[in-house]
């Protein structure tokens, strides 16, 4: 597999768990995000569902327990370094909004059809069961 392939801007098309014979979304049927991969070897991960309620006060430092949690358990996003190793890309984590996946490696399946990627975890544990999530994406177009 090419690293020049991987290289670019990518946009969500889906996000879901998948657990022996079962298929959901994870964050209703339409999440939106953008996965980065730079040439030089740094990477940047974004994605969120597109029904997260506004906060109630426009101070960012302000918002309620309540109000930022509820915004957590629908938003996922973290960057560090990226290296390809056969089918497998690792994302060596440096900031994340999971402050337990700063200093880890995330790998992940690639598979590319066309201008789109997908990108599997391995059995991981979510959402109280061992299930794989499935995220695809599709090459932005440059504007």
């Amino acid at each position: 597999m090419m690293r020049e392939a991987m290289i670019g801007t990518w946009k969500l098309l889906s996000l879901d768990v998948i657990r022996g014979e079962q298929r959901r979304p994870l964050w209703g049927e339409a999440p939106v995000g953008q996965l980065i991969y730079a040439g030089d070897g740094r990477m940047a991960a974004e994605i969120m569902a597109t029904d997260r309620r506004l906060w109630t006060n426009p101070d960012v430092l302000r918002a309620s327990v309540d109000e930022r949690a509820e915004a957590l358990a629908s938003y996922i996003s973290y960057a560090g370094r990226w290296e390809l190793e056969g089918g497998t890309v690792s994302h060596h984590i440096e900031v994340c909004v999971v402050p337990n996946w700063v200093g880890t490696r995330q790998t992940r399946r690639v598979m590319f059809s066309g201008d789109n990627l997908t990108l599997s975890t391995e059995p991981i544990l979510i959402d109280g069961g061992v299930q794989v999530i499935e995220v695809r994406w599709r090459r932005a177009a440059a504007r």
